[in-house]
This record gives C-alpha cells, structure tokens and sequence, in this order.
C-alpha cells in the first residue's frame, strides 16, 4: 500500500470527523447562541437548518461539481472557506449573518462529504471500500464523543458559543495541508459517460427513504436531548451536555463492532435490529422518571445510531449490479434533506407541543422504517431474489 493511498483515506476519514463535529454540537450550541444574541430557544435552533440545508446544496452541487472540477481542488478550497468562515462566525458576531454564513459552510461540508465517498470509491476495491464506510461511521461517531466534551469545557469557561465550531474548523486545516501534499490520481470527469447507463433498484428508492427517516430520527435527539435533560429533572446544562458523549461513546464502540457483525449477517437483519433498539430507546426516554438509568438509554441509543447512515447506504447500493457515484449522491441527497428538516421540523414541534413529543414522534417514524424494511424483505421472499453477499 502506497504513502499516498494511505494519505487519500486519512483525507477521507477526517472530512467525516469534521462533519460529525459540526452536526454533533448543535445541541450544546443552541442555549449559549440564544443567551448571546437575546433569542429564543427555537430561533436558534432554527440557525443550524441553514448548515444543514447548505449540506443538501453542496451534495446536489457535486454531481456538477466533480465534472468540472479536480476533486483535490474541490477539498483544498472548501475545508479553507469552512476555516475562514468559522473565523468569521468567532470574531465578527452577528446574528443577521448567520443564515449565509452557515449556508456557506454547509455546502462546502456538502461538497467535502461527496469527496470523501468519491475518493474511497476510486482507489479501493468493493471489500475493503465497504469496510472503510463502517469506518467512517467510526470517525463520526468518535468526533461526536470528543469535540461536545471540547465544547462543554469551553463553554463552562465563557465562551462564546462560536468557539465549538472553531475548534472543528481548525481540524479542517489538516484536510487541506494533507491535500496539499497528496497526489489525486484519478479522474471523476469519466463517470459523466456513465450516466445513461444508471441502472435503478426500488431497493435502493426504499433504502434512500429509509435513511431519510433515521437520519431524522438520530438527528433530532441528539439536538434536543441536553434539554430535555434540565426540563425535566431540572438538572445544571453542564450536567445535562454530558449524556451526548455518552450517547457517541456507544456508537464510536457500536460502530467498530458493526464492522465485524456485518460481516456475518446480512446488512437488513441488522437494520432491523437497530432501528427496533432506536425506536425502543426513544420510548424509554419519555417514559423513565430515574435520572440514574438516563446513561443506559442514551448507550442504548447510542449503539442504535452507531453505523446507521452508510449501512443504509451500503444495503441500498447492495441492489445495483454496479454502482456509481449518482447512487451514492442520490443516498447523500436522502440523508442530508433528512438532516436539514430535524432541526426545523423539532423546532415547531417543540414550539407547539413539547420536547416529549418529538422523541415520540421519532419512535413512530423508526416504526415506519421498520415496517418498510420488512416489507421489502417479504416482496424479496416472494420474488425468489437472493441477496448478495453484502446484503
């Protein structure tokens, strides 16, 4: 394995670990952001929809992107904005500019996340490119354990709310340094050829829908979750924020282990699995009056969301004979109009209703998944269809 190889999937895995920082934080983010800027609760909640939305942007924006655009470049120049933008956001603090500014970084993280996938797709073979998914569910997962304690502590020492996502982006500077450095020895202009070719599987339609729902459903309580925490057992906000390292813990060990247990079972069986303990642990949430079993629940929970997103991936693409990279933009585009509707659609939930509310609204749509996902299995069983080996 050559230097260079090596380099390209570091790049790769550490877009996934800044994306997770930035999308991991919103939680702890939102009280400090409300306090500074004199708004409420959900106005700033609703500021993060803006990141999220300009993550859909940048993934619809990749399918154009990458045909006229050297995939170094694309990295080198958009990790470098996410930087400048998070100085920004630090030093000039206005709440009017949010909107564009987080709009900004968001599809250049979009863009980034396409990048990611694209390079793994193009210098590894179906195997390992399948295990190094997993694995970037495992750098997520472990930027969502260690940048929210980064945060917290910072947080407990007056910062300003700003200061979480100026940490992410100083991680974004290896991106580019390593970019820099790394020769990109392919070319994604040729796939433009393969577009009439594009084979489709309503396997791959039922899984896209299926991950649109679960992104939803991990999303919004890990945004809502810390304070639900205080409401509830009227808790200190610096206790309550320590439940979401909790949660990331379990799924930086669920997603190493999903690694091996996809290997012995089929990626559906294990689907269900996970979205039967997602919808369980959620119920629990609403139900249990101990604070002292609210770490169990959220390892719970946090092993049900551990390898989620490119499981759901990797199932959907199970079904096409040879994927390309409009199958995988077309799974991003899911996940991330999932990603940008949490905050917003939680947010007027909570307004009208409560925070109880949403974690059961969540419960029911894991139920929809589930359902979904068997009935999909069923059709299959009928149909006499036989899975390869990765589903």
């Amino acid at each position: 394995m050559s230097v260079n190889k090596i380099s390209l999937t570091v790049i790769s895995l550490l877009i996934s670990f800044t994306l997770s920082g930035f999308g991991t934080q919103i939680g702890l983010l939102i009280k400090p952001m409300s306090e500074q800027f004199g708004v409420a609760l959900t106005s700033a909640s609703s500021q993060f929809s803006w990141y999220l939305g300009g993550i859909l942007v940048g993934n619809i924006l990749s399918l154009a992107i990458f045909r006229y655009f050297k995939v170094k470049l694309v990295v080198i120049s958009c990790y470098l904005m996410v930087f400048l933008l998070a100085l920004w956001m630090h030093f000039v603090p206005d709440f009017t500019t949010l909107p564009l500014l987080l709009s900004i970084m968001g599809v250049a993280c979009g863009l980034g996340v396409c990048a990611s996938s694209t390079i793994l797709t193009e210098i590894w073979s179906a195997k390992k490119r399948g295990s190094l998914l997993v694995s970037q569910d495992a750098l997520y997962n472990s930027a969502g354990m260690i940048f929210p304690f980064i945060t917290a502590y910072l947080l407990a020492n007056n910062f300003s709310w700003s200061i979480g996502y100026l940490v992410v982006a100083s991680a974004t500077l290896l991106i580019v340094i390593l970019a820099l450095f790394t020769r990109f020895d392919f070319d994604t202009n040729t796939q433009a050829t393969e577009d009439k070719n594009t084979e489709w599987h309503i396997g791959l339609t039922v899984a896209g829908i299926s991950l649109f729902f679960a992104i939803i459903c991990s999303l919004t309580p890990i945004i809502w979750l810390p304070n639900y925490l205080v409401e509830k057992f009227a808790i200190s906000e610096n206790m309550a924020a320590e439940i979401i390292p909790k949660v990331f813990l379990a799924a930086l060990i669920g997603s190493i282990l999903s690694a091996f247990i996809v290997a012995k079972i089929k990626v559906q069986t294990f689907l269900i699995f996970v979205v039967m303990l997602g919808c369980g642990s959620l119920l629990t949430f609403t139900a249990i009056e101990s604070l002292a079993s609210i770490s169990y629940i959220a390892y719970a929970f946090g092993l049900a969301i551990a390898a989620l997103y490119h499981s759901f991936m990797a199932w959907g693409l199970s079904y096409i004979k040879k994927p390309n990279y409009r199958h995988v933009t077309f799974m991003y585009l899911c996940g991330g109009i999932g990603g940008t509707l949490a905050p917003y659609m939680s947010s007027l939930l909570v307004e009208k209703n409560s925070i109880t509310a949403v974690f059961i609204g969540c419960a029911i749509l894991y139920g929809i998944i589930l359902f979904m996902i068997l009935a999909l299995k069923f059709k299959q069983r009928n149909n006499g269809v036989i899975e390869n080996a990765i589903a």
